[in-house]
């Protein structure tokens, strides 16, 4: 069976024979709490000083979460809605903030 990450790491190898650099950009998105997998992120963006940015819902996020992030650099919080919750008319695509909001 080939893992998920096989031909992500194919299509980056032909880049580098090709003497090129793949750019990502990358974020948690909905984060609230410190959890196993922020630590992950920001273990991998520290180890390889990438930059992070944090989709953080701000009326559901913890203190600690802030805490957290204060020990690490290059993080960018951006703020993600503020409830995260869904306003929209049941015919329309969910949205927090909308036209019906008016």
């Amino acid at each position: 069976m080939v893992d998920d990450w096989q031909s992500l790491t194919e299509e980056l190898d032909c880049w580098d024979k090709n003497g090129l650099c793949a750019t990502f950009w990358w974020r948690d998105d909905d984060a609230t709490t410190p959890s196993p997998n922020l630590h992950r992120m920001l273990d991998i963006a520290e180890q390889h000083g990438a930059p992070l940015a944090l989709a953080v819902i701000p009326s559901l996020a913890k203190p600690e979460l802030a805490e957290l992030l204060n020990t690490h650099m290059n993080v960018d919080v951006l703020q993600h809605g503020f409830a995260h919750t869904n306003h929209a008319p049941p015919d329309e695509k969910k949205s927090e903030f909308g036209q019906h909001r008016q």
